[in-house]
């Protein structure tokens, strides 16, 4: 299996905003062939002054094309994201190890 990470610092005045994409996008990213699960995770310490951090937890099959999917989310919604998102997200790919 292949593991997505990628991070967002949200606004804090766009927090609710965000979720309503976190949540579009949580069903588009699981109706998408070789996702096995997608979640949105809220850090619950306090992140830069003035932001929320936000996470992106992906697991994919072997074979499946993250990045292909994560660049055309981003570009589909990148009006949305500019709203809500200080920077651009930082997104980590890889395997699990044990």
């Amino acid at each position: 299996m292949v593991y997505e990470i990628c991070t967002y610092n949200v606004k804090k005045n766009r927090q609710d905003e965000f979720e309503v994409l976190a949540r579009e996008l949580r069903e588009y990213y699981r109706a998408c062939e070789g996702i096995r699960e997608a979640v949105y995770i809220r850090q619950a310490q306090a992140a830069l002054e003035g932001t929320v951090t936000y996470v992106l937890y992906l697991v994919c099959s072997d074979g499946a094309v993250v990045p292909d999917i994560l660049d055309t989310v981003h570009k589909k919604y990148e009006r949305r994201f500019s709203r809500c998102i200080t920077g651009n997200p930082c997104a980590i790919i890889g395997e699990a190890v044990c």
